[in-house]
């Protein structure tokens, strides 16, 4: 079992190191467990995600000669705004509120009749290509402000997924050519599991089972944008 957990902590960090964030919700787990706490149990939770950041870093070394280099800056493939981002800063909080905007708050975009108007034509909305944010995409996270932070593993669920996007909301580029936030996909394990304790003692409700219809029908509607193709058209 400490075989198949340090396989697959490990290789996740190799292909997305942000997700190393996400183990803070271990660590602090760990430490506030009823049962004695002890200094190997921590050993046993970092070393593989010491040893793969290890294996990382002399990686980029033999590439670029740099430990930390992993080689984003050199990326060619950058649209215009991302680039101009870059220059900022390839991490850099200089870049949060963009990202907490198309995080929270980036909605559709509006389908006009021309570009010096705003008179709108069918299909009247379509979605961006810069992302659009989670409560657009999964109005269901709403119950998220039900959730009871009295409960410790509650709070540190949230701990960890907010420490878990902190390299993202750093990050120069937004994630453009994605649906929804694609980089919310590093917290949302912790998210889904606050939304599974808001409905333990409570049952799903109409107005759930409604929410979650109507986020199938925007999603599919939203995704069909993307090809042009829409009802009734």
């Amino acid at each position: 079992m400490l075989v198949l957990f340090w396989g697959v902590i490990s290789r996740a960090g190799l292909t997305r190191q942000s997700l190393y964030f996400g183990t803070v919700f271990f660590v602090i787990e760990l430490i506030l467990s009823k049962d004695k706490f002890k200094y190997s149990h921590l050993v046993l939770l970092l070393q593989p995600i010491i040893l793969s950041i290890a294996g990382s870093g002399f990686y980029n070394f033999l590439r670029f000669g740099n430990f930390f280099d992993n080689g984003y800056a050199y990326n060619t493939t950058f649209p215009d705004g991302v680039k101009e981002a870059v220059r900022q800063g390839m991490f850099s909080l200089v870049h949060i509120p963009g990202n907490l905007y198309f995080l929270l708050l980036k909605g559709p975009e509006a389908v006009r009749v021309s570009e010096v108007s705003f008179v709108l034509k069918y299909p009247f909305l379509k979605a961006s290509e810069w992302g659009m944010g989670i409560f657009f995409t999964s109005p269901f996270f709403f119950y998220l402000f039900r959730s009871n932070l009295r409960d410790h593993r509650i709070l540190v669920l949230l701990i960890g997924a907010i420490i878990g996007i902190i390299p993202a909301l750093t990050y120069a580029g937004v994630g453009v050519w994605q649906y929804g936030y694609r980089y919310a996909l590093d917290i949302y394990p912790f998210l889904f599991i606050i939304l599974a304790s808001v409905f333990v003692k409570d049952k799903v409700t109409t107005l759930a089972k409604t929410v979650i219809i109507y986020s199938l029908l925007f999603n599919l509607y939203m995704l069909g944008s993307i090809w042009n193709i829409y009802p009734f058209s």
